[in-house]
């Protein structure tokens, strides 16, 4: 609603080229082609599971069951009243239920319901509470002042990981109120049987309500079994960069990563917390200049591509071995041309898709708005430059152009590539960016759905969600 809100407020003015040039192409979209509604449903949240469909209704009190076209198969009461967060998600082809302080797996065939599960207090609008984040086959709950690892039906695993908290009283009789300081903690991902991550320090019991002037980092893992801390290391670095990829897992699951962005990354080992590695080696000079465009890719079996401080670098992500390493002084972003997870890039500059086997360039596209977004798909990518897609070839070559419906990230979702507008879902071939028609909506966003070329349109407002069906081009 705050985001409604604030694109109609008369205060912020834009220019009738601006607001017209998204609505312009969405027309266009519509004429060219017009995806098909398979159902148009009525309900809060709808997740796909195989060949079916599970709705939370409107009301957060039932649940039902659709098959792939939409039709209603059953139909269940799984509360008297909503509390707190009414939310579903979705593990290894299994529907979880979340409701307030409870969670319960749910059959998508039939609605059946497991046992309840005692979760934490989820969050609401206007409740503080927590939620439940997963990296990497490893979970965990954040939640005000507190970080907790998790089983996958979210289960608190282990004991929480306490943050600092100072309260101060009203003494008018009016209650008090309560804050956090501190890094809180961040999900590393999981390494065999450990799950890892990155909290804060946890306080002493003289300053648990006293402020730090500084909080210390630690690196933990705990047994998914049975929930003891394994271990615990001293982060080596300031705050992780999560928004650069800087924390991870390997594949063999035997080397974590933590890199800032400031230009610094260190390689440990998943069975100790030990210190491998760490580049540059000391921090001689003191405070680094902030680098947000810095990155941190994995290249399998055990390659880790780091690209900041104006340098692209391949390292053995075991022993800390340059592989090799490149000056790009005028990189806006330098990845490996292997690189399979989408991301939003500030321009404008040249980026370098680079290969991994010698680092020497495979490709450098070009970004001239202020920000932009890359979308590989397979062995090609698609950059969105201001209101502008481009599909290139492996080499850079351009192969398709289309013309965007604003300046949201494209997604590829179930054999389409799709961008959501300030009124509605465009649709686009990702074999050539041919347009594929749109869709109204406000604000809205998509989701896989059963069946090839077929997506879930959920509009931000109004409870309404449509089950599409986009043609070949």
């Amino acid at each position: 609603m705050a985001r409604n809100a604030c694109r109609h407020n008369p205060l912020r003015v834009r220019s009738a080229r601006a607001i017209l040039r998204p609505m312009h192409a969405l027309l266009l979209l519509g004429l060219l082609a017009s995806p098909r509604v398979v159902a148009e449903l009525s309900a809060a949240q709808v997740v796909a599971v195989g060949d079916r469909l599970v709705a939370l209704e409107p009301d957060l009190l039932h649940l039902r069951g659709l098959d792939r076209d939409g039709k209603p198969r059953w139909r269940k009461r799984f509360q008297a009243e909503a509390r707190g967060i009414q939310a579903l998600f979705v593990h290894d082809g299994r529907v979880l239920l979340y409701a307030g302080e409870q969670a319960r797996w749910v059959d998508a065939a039939t609605g059946e319901r497991g046992p309840a599960i005692p979760v934490p207090y989820l969050s609401s609008p206007g409740h503080p509470g927590c939620w439940l984040n997963h990296v990497g086959g490893a979970y965990a709950f954040y939640c005000p002042c507190e970080f907790r690892f998790a089983q996958a039906d979210g289960a608190p695993l282990g004991e929480p990981y306490r943050f600092h908290q100072r309260c101060e009283r009203d003494y008018d009789g009016n209650g008090s109120s309560c804050g956090c300081w501190g890094s809180s903690g961040d999900l590393i991902g999981r390494a065999g049987d450990l799950a890892l991550a990155r909290v804060e320090e946890p306080p002493t019991p003289a300053e648990r309500h006293e402020k730090r002037s500084h909080y210390g980092d630690l690196l933990v893992a705990v047994s998914v079994k049975t929930g003891q801390e394994v271990w615990r290391q001293p982060a080596p670095l300031g705050q992780a960069a999560t928004y650069i990829g800087g924390l991870g897992v390997l594949p063999d699951g035997r080397t974590f990563f933590n890199a800032d962005a400031a230009g610094r990354i260190t390689a440990h080992d998943a069975a100790t917390g030990g210190l491998l590695w760490r580049d540059p080696p000391a921090d001689a000079d003191g405070e680094r200049p902030h680098q947000p465009g810095s990155r941190v890719v994995v290249v399998p079996p055990d390659g880790l591509f780091f690209f900041a401080n104006g340098q692209a670098t391949l390292f053995d992500a075991r022993s800390g071995q340059v592989r090799w390493r490149h000056a790009l002084p005028d990189a806006r972003l330098a990845l490996p041309a292997t690189a399979t997870e989408p991301l939003g890039v500030q321009g404008p500059g040249p980026i370098h898709l680079l290969r991994p086997a010698d680092g020497q360039p495979a490709a450098v596209l070009t970004l001239t708005a202020e920000a932009g977004h890359l979308l590989p798909v397979g062995d090609r990518v698609i950059v969105r430059d201001g209101s502008t897609l481009r599909l290139h070839a492996p080499d850079g070559t351009l192969i398709g152009r289309a013309t965007g419906v604003g300046s949201a990230a494209p997604v590829l979702v179930n054999g389409l590539v799709a961008q959501a507008g300030p009124d509605g879902m465009a649709f686009f071939d990702p074999a050539t960016l041919a347009p594929l028609g749109a869709v109204a909506g406000d604000d809205a966003t998509v989701e896989p759905a059963p069946g090839p070329r077929r997506v879930l349109v959920v509009a931000r407002k109004g409870n309404r969600i449509k089950l599409i069906e986009v043609a070949q081009p």
